[in-house]
């Protein structure tokens, strides 16, 4: 133990790098805790009528997709398995791109035909004064998708006009957005909203939860790996948990043999000076 004082830093380095990367790319899949909020949206959904329609709003840019790309691609693949008519959008200008792949992959692996099943919206600027027009008309604020074919020519926008004619808005999220849909989708038009957040973010939201302004949320990307776990489609979710797992298990091993070893190094210390002490020559 008294060696670990000696330890070339470069191996614990490389220790890290093999407990972050191995379980990214075999998944040991750990079991892990569902908490009710995460349970509540996935009921929510599940006892949603087949083809439903969903707004989904990709609220965050590419700074937190390791968060929140396995959220919505989560609940994108629940929607799908449920036939939900899903319409994807951004209040971010930085949204777009990620926004739009996550929909096309999603979709592509679904067997999901674009205008009959999904659409993507685009980006809008202003965002509180998007969600109060939508309460009205998706069209006041959405005349055509992103491409620029008119929305009302989309077989899937039959019958959906506003948040009344949606089962659900999901507010994917890295900043105070969620709180916004809770109160002008939710409180004036009565939408059901739920919310995938960043962990540092989510803290905010329990108090939305327990008033019943949110259906539910998740939380970093446990979260994430509870939702892919209810859905029984493991993904990036359950394999960076895996290797969160196994890397602070990695850490904290370094640590107490660092502990130990820096223990037997002072007490081998003060038994060899006691023995020194004792012997001394007498004068």
């Amino acid at each position: 133990m008294a060696g670990m004082k000696g330890l070339d830093r470069t191996i614990i380095y490389w220790g890290v790098a093999f407990s972050i990367v191995i379980p990214l790319l075999w998944p040991i899949g750990f079991s892990t805790e569902v908490t009710s909020q995460v349970r509540d949206i996935h009921r929510f959904i599940e006892q949603m009528p087949e083809s439903s329609a969903v707004l989904m709003s990709f609220d965050y840019e590419p700074a937190t997709i390791a968060e929140l790309d396995p959220m919505a691609a989560a609940f994108l693949k629940h929607l799908f398995q449920r036939r939900a008519r899903v319409m994807g959008m951004t209040l971010l200008p930085g949204g777009v791109g990620l926004a739009e792949n996550l929909l096309r992959q999603e979709a592509a692996i679904a067997g999901m035909e674009y205008g009959r099943n999904w659409l993507f919206l685009g980006y809008i600027p202003d965002g509180t004064a998007a969600m109060l027009r939508m309460g009205e008309d998706v069209a006041m604020v959405f005349p055509t998708d992103q491409y620029g074919t008119a929305l009302d020519s989309f077989p899937m926008m039959r019958g959906v006009k506003s948040y009344r004619n949606m089962g659900l808005v999901i507010c994917l999220s890295s900043t105070a957005m969620p709180q916004l849909w809770a109160q002008y989708a939710h409180d004036r038009y009565g939408a059901a909203v739920a919310v995938g957040a960043t962990a540092v973010e989510a803290v905010r939201l329990y108090p939305y939860h327990d008033s019943g302004q949110l259906v539910g949320f998740l939380g970093g990307l446990k979260g994430a790996a509870e939702y892919e776990t209810l859905i029984q489609t493991p993904g990036d979710g359950i394999r960076g948990m895996d290797a969160q797992t196994i890397s602070h298990l990695f850490i904290v091993m370094m640590v107490v043999l660092g502990n130990i070893g820096y223990a037997a190094t002072k007490w081998r210390g003060r038994a060899g000076a006691s023995t020194g002490r004792n012997h001394a020559p007498v004068a």
